[in-house]
């Protein structure tokens, strides 16, 4: 059995001790900044910081992956657990780049793992953690995330990283001992390819040439972040280079990290780029479950394996590394600022068996389970989530893949997904109470009190009923061309000709002259203010309607309010719907009960209610709804479907709008002159069948 303080001496060598890394780091280097100030004198500061940025945003990281672990399908977890961030709102999947180990085995190139998700994906960033830049071509890197982004419709990001493992520079032996100038230098590379620029090189024949990579990204610039393992020096240089952060809990505590981040920020402001807070992503090995102890029982087996499996190849680097020489002529182990000579000692004359590396391993999972992690229920993890928001952390990427087995962790990510829109509710409340308006926010906040106006506010209510969704909405392919023709014919977008006519749907169906439609999605190409299927923010769209306007005088109506909402558009909704609650006559009143949904591309599962009402909560909070048009457009053909509140529609009446949206936009394709009580709403096939049901009950 390995002695308690051999443990600790070894367990501190290996520098993966989340909990006593701050008594390390008063024997090694103290992380200055350039001025000479400590980063403590800012923390404070990056609490302040955070009251006004959004919330942790919450992703999938992959890392371990072991061969055996899935056998025969070793990337159903990466693949299915993709799909569900994808559908969930989670930001961002990252793959790693590892190599000749099976720890992380399955993931020798992101840029294939990453190509492979965006063709199962439609909205989640796509990211790698990392490229390590001095293995690889500069040219050939840049050729091969070009492409991915074009893939992925321009959803890529890159973490870039220097390496560590002397093993991996089997690729690139030469590129070792300069491997941090290699990738700071590749970095800046690799920004200047991606924007078109040439990099100047040496041909097959020995000639100076200047090439271009094709093919051309998507994106302008290339998102870019910086891994760093702990040392400051790492904080500073993604400083330096305006890139994000992507950290670790390996080798240092929540306070170190607070003051890196600090640091970080201090370098961002200090060489004046544009986003003086950047991004900071920290990866966490993650499990949620609905029970503590069932999730301790169900990741402690797995995680054990995991760190043994971590422990044998931190140690086969550290034994390669003991006499390596680096660029200043130190000595490796002088250098390193988290280790003591002691403790690399230590480790250089340990020979541990496979039952010390259990028992060293299992000590760390007690310190890691309460201190380093996200494992425990949606209500225990809050805690952790609340307090890397008060450290300046911008991300968290949950490491999911650690060997617990690909049913139970998949199952894991709908409570991980539980404790992320739990964490978003607490925060928007947060972000309503602590944070004073700013100046456009106020002058935003005084257009939509005269704007709703004695709007007709109405209390929330979901029924017990719940919701009744219609059957398929399917403008047919020879409609559509012609909606098309009458949009420019207008000047106004789709966008703006659906909500029209299902506010002028709505009139007919209850008598309203008065009325108000929430929408999440705005497509504004016909505007100077926004581009197609732009989200801007939750708007209030208000209508007067009276059965004497003709269509196209209520299209131009429309399309002002839409303008004017648009340009309204810096305040959130929360906080406006908030403010003009204090007027209203019940504390459940909403600025809205109709709502509108233009999706910007078809949903990948077949769309219900719950869905419908789960989209429309994320984004503005409320819950009840009377009716709700999701519609999406799919080459030539629009689809879409009606959800209505149970209490207030029968079975038959919500059958029936479909049918009945498609007749009315039909009317407005022959005349958009007609007045709105003139339009078409019910088709004569139907109308023969309502003559028909009548004349039979004579």
């Amino acid at each position: 059995m390995v002695h308690h303080a051999r443990l600790l001496s070894i367990w501190d060598a290996l520098s993966i001790d989340p909990v006593h890394s701050s008594e390390r780091s008063r024997t090694g280097a103290e992380a200055v900044s350039s001025n000479g100030s400590s980063p403590r004198e800012t923390t404070e500061d990056v609490g302040l910081h955070r009251r006004t940025r959004r919330p942790v945003q919450f992703s999938l990281f992959y890392f371990d992956g072991k061969e055996g672990a899935s056998a025969g399908d070793k990337y159903r977890l990466l693949v299915e657990g993709a799909k569900f961030a994808d559908e969930n709102g989670f930001t961002a999947v990252w793959t790693p780049e590892r190599h000749f180990h099976e720890f992380g085995g399955l993931y020798p190139n992101p840029a294939i793992t990453s190509a492979a998700l965006a063709m199962i994906t439609r909205q989640v960033q796509i990211r790698a953690g990392s490229v390590v830049v001095p293995l690889h071509n500069n040219l050939r890197v840049a050729e091969e995330w070009a492409a991915v982004d074009n893939l992925s419709h321009g959803r890529v990001g890159i973490s870039f990283a220097s390496g560590w493992h002397a093993d991996d520079f089997a690729l690139a032996p030469e590129n070792y001992s300069t491997r941090k100038a290699k990738m700071i230098a590749g970095i800046d590379a690799l920004r200047r390819l991606w924007r078109g620029e040439v990099e100047t090189t040496t041909n097959g024949l020995g000639k100076t040439v200047e090439l271009r990579t094709f093919p051309k990204p998507v994106q302008a610039e290339l998102p870019v972040w910086v891994t760093c393992s702990g040392n400051p020096e790492t904080f500073i240089l993604a400083g330096e280079v305006g890139g994000g952060v992507l950290t670790h809990l390996l080798g240092q505590s929540l306070d170190e990290l607070r003051e890196k981040i600090a640091l970080y920020r201090q370098t961002l402001a200090r060489c004046g780029h544009e986003d003086a807070k950047g991004t900071v992503t920290l990866m966490m090995h993650t499990f949620i479950g609905e029970h503590l102890d069932e999730v301790r029982e169900k990741v402690r087996r797995p995680f054990c394996e995991y760190l043994a499996s971590s422990i044998d190849l931190i140690q086969r680097q550290l034994l390669n590394a003991v006499n390596e020489v680096g660029d200043n002529g130190t000595p490796w182990r002088k250098q390193a600022s988290l280790r003591s000579d002691r403790a690399a000692s230590t480790v250089q004359t340990t020979d541990l068996t496979t039952k010390e590396k259990e028992e060293l391993a299992a000590y760390g999972f007690d310190r890691y389970f309460n201190t380093a992690a996200l494992f425990g229920t949606p209500e225990t993890c809050l805690k952790m989530v609340h307090k890397l928001a008060e450290i300046g952390v911008d991300e968290i990427a949950c490491l999911i893949d650690f060997g617990v087995d690909v049913d139970t962790a998949l199952d894991g990510l709908i409570h991980l997904n539980a404790l992320r829109k739990r964490y978003q509710a607490e925060s928007d409340v947060e972000l309503i109470e602590e944070r004073p308006l700013s100046d456009v926010e106020q002058l935003d906040l005084s257009y939509w009190t005269r704007q709703l106006e004695n709007s007709p506010i109405s209390n929330a209510h979901s029924s017990p009923a719940g919701y009744r969704i219609s059957g398929p909405l399917v403008v047919s392919t020879e409609l559509v061309p012609q909606l098309d023709q009458l949009t420019a014919r207008n000047g106004v977008t789709l966008f703006i000709l659906l909500l029209t006519a299902f506010q002028v749907l709505l009139h007919r169906y209850a008598g309203l002259d008065d009325i108000s439609v929430g929408t999440c999605f705005f497509t504004g190409n016909s505007t100077e203010a926004a581009t197609d299927d732009e989200l801007v923010n939750t708007l209030v769209l208000r209508a007067q309607i009276t059965d004497d306007v003709d269509f196209g005088d209520l299209l131009e109506q429309s399309r002002g309010v839409a303008v004017d909402a648009l340009a309204h558009h810096h305040l959130p909704f929360h906080r406006l719907n908030e403010h003009l609650q204090t007027t209203a006559a019940s504390p459940q009143a909403q600025l809205f009960r109709d709502a509108f949904l233009f999706l910007d591309s078809a949903p990948s599962e077949p769309v219900n209610s719950e869905s419908i009402i789960d989209i429309l909560h994320t984004h503005t909070g409320l819950t009840g709804y009377n009716s709700v048009l999701a519609i999406w457009r799919n080459n030539d053909m629009l689809s879409g479907v009606f959800c209505c509140n149970a209490a207030d529609h029968d079975a038959e009446i919500v059958e029936r709008m479909p049918a009945h949206f498609q007749t009315l936009l039909q009317s407005v394709a022959t005349d958009s002159r007609q007045p709105i009580s003139e339009l078409a709403l019910i088709s004569s096939e139907e109308s023969f069948q309502l003559s028909s049901d009548f004349n039979a009950s004579f």
